[in-house]
Parts: C-alpha cells; structure tokens; sequence
C-alpha cells in the first residue's frame, strides 16, 4: 500500500517536472508534489519571466539604443543604465532623464507586482560604479568612492521617496564600488549604475496595514 502511495506521488510530480523541463508555466495546485526547494524555485521563476516581459516591453527602444542593458541568472535580473542616462559627468545628483527613467522602472515593478498573497521580489539591490580616472575635487564628492556611493545611494532615494507608491525600503540597499569592479577596459562601459532584483519564491501573505480606530 505505501508502494502504491508513493507510485502515485511520483506520477502527479512528474506533471509539474515536465513542464519545467519545457519551459512552461506551472500551476501552483501541482508545485506541493515537486518538494518545497523546487516549488519556492519555480514560483522565483514565474515572477521573474512576468517581471522580464514588462521590463522588455516598456524599455525596448532603449535597450536598442544602448542605454539600457539587461542580464539574469536563476532568481536574479540585472538592470544596467549608463552613467549619461542617469546624471550629467561628475555629478551625483540625479538628472531630469534619469528621473524619468527611474519613474518607468518603478511602473513596471507596480505592473509585476499584482499578487496581494506574496511578494514579488526579496531584495533590490543598487550598485554604483566609475572608472579609473581619478576624481579629486574640494566638493562634495571628493572621489570616486563617494560619487559611486552618492550615485547609488541617490537612486534608491528617488525610488523609495520620489516615485508614487514608493518601492518598498526594506529590501532595498545601496552601495558604491568606485573602479573597482570594471566591466571591460572602455571607460564608458564602467561607469554605470546596476540595479538587481531578487525574485522571491515565498508565498506567504503580505503584512496589512492596520485599520485605523
């Protein structure tokens, strides 16, 4: 009899394997047979191919044009704006383009996000980058450390207190690498911005806010 049991386990998680294999969305009925690494994997997918497709549609043109670069691994996607896109040379302050950029970025996080049960992602991460030239200036920034920081820094702001609803702070963080973690050896290339995103395969319901008394 538990032979039986477990021939029938073994045949309803066959479904949901296979459709993995194929590249196909999963019903989440099915996900309990697959044991619950493989389910939390397959729900971080999902979300992360509905994100994808929004991300593509609303940033096509400047992806041809260059100014926009994406990348992803399992759980993971990479958003990589060029220095030029963002700010003007130098600066760590944020330009009317970059904001507008930020702004349609943060539209296609509030699209994919639709679920009221789980979140759509654990953490966002932004780094900032510069190349080797060197920066001293007697204002602030003073280096390259601090503009890259600054850069970073000034963009999770904008997303978490300039966009309408704000991305959510506590997942997010900030950090600057100055020339430290170079792309290639054209300069233009390693100064950048790069926002990751960390899909999430939790399924347990958001926190609500209180009602008011």
């Amino acid at each position: 009899q538990s032979r039986q049991r477990l021939g029938v386990r073994d045949l309803a998680a066959a479904r949901p394997r296979q459709r993995i294999r194929e590249g196909n969305p999963v019903h989440l009925e099915d996900l309990m047979f697959l044991g619950r690494g493989r389910y939390r994997a397959e729900i971080a997918r999902q979300k992360q191919e509905r994100f994808t497709a929004i991300l593509n549609r609303e940033f096509a043109e400047d992806v041809s044009r260059g100014d926009v670069r994406f990348s992803s691994d399992v759980n993971l996607l990479q958003i990589t704006f060029g220095e030029e896109i963002l700010f003007r040379s130098g600066e760590y302050r944020l330009q009317d383009r970059g904001e507008a950029m930020l702004r349609r970025l943060a539209r296609v996080v509030h699209e994919a996000d639709t679920s009221s049960q789980s979140p759509l992602y654990d953490q966002i991460q932004i780094e900032g980058h510069t190349d080797s030239l060197r920066l001293e200036k007697r204002e602030y920034p003073h280096d390259n450390w601090e503009l890259s920081s600054a850069r970073a820094l000034g963009v999770l702001r904008y997303l978490t207190e300039r966009v309408s609803p704000p991305l959510d702070k506590k997942t997010m963080s900030a950090n600057g690498y100055a020339d430290t973690r170079p792309l290639g050896k054209r300069r233009s290339h390693n100064r950048r911005i790069e926002i990751r995103f960390y899909f999430s395969g939790q399924e347990v319901p958001r926190a609500q806010p209180k009602a008011q008394a």
